[in-house]
């Protein structure tokens, strides 16, 4: 089965990691060790709003020093 994606589903690599915080070549790390989802549309790597949403709010957890929820 192939998911659909929609324009404003996915972010590009370098707009992910500015709203996340984080460099994007620890995203790009990420995405290829498995622990990020992403996509590849014509070679360029995109990742889910989703996922970005995840991302901040682990980010923030570890912040703030709050336990995840498991």
């Amino acid at each position: 089965m192939v998911t659909q994606l929609k324009p404003g589903e996915v972010l590009t690599v370098n707009a992910a990691s500015e709203e996340i915080g984080i460099h994007h070549a620890t995203l790009y790390r990420w995405a290829e060790a498995g622990k990020v989802a992403f996509v590849r549309f014509g070679g360029i790597m995109f990742i889910p709003v989703t996922e970005v949403q995840r991302l901040k709010k682990e980010k923030n957890e570890q912040a703030t020093g709050v336990e995840p929820v498991a």
